[in-house]
C-alpha cells in the first residue's frame, strides 16, 4: 500500500499536480481509511483510477509540451 502511494506521489510530482503541503497525497489517505470499500480489491480500483488519471494527465502534458 505504501509502495502505491509513492508512486501516486510521483506521478503527481510528474504531472505538477502534488501541491506543496501534500493535500492531495492527505486526500487520498483519507479517503482510503474513511472511504466506503468494502474490501482491498476497491481500495486498489480506487488508486488505480487516480493512477490513470495522473498518467492520461502526464501523456496531455507531453503532447503539448
Amino acid at each position: 500500500m505504501k509502495q502505491q502511494l509513492n508512486e501516486i506521489k510521483r506521478i503527481q510530482e510528474l504531472a505538477g499536480i502534488l501541491n506543496e503541503a501534500d493535500g492531495i497525497e492527505n486526500d487520498i489517505e483519507q479517503d482510503l481509511m474513511q472511504g466506503e470499500f468494502e474490501g482491498a480489491d476497491d481500495q486498489i480500483e480506487y488508486l488505480q483510477s487516480i493512477i490513470d488519471f495522473c498518467q492520461n494527465k502526464i501523456a496531455e502534458l507531453q503532447a503539448n509540451g
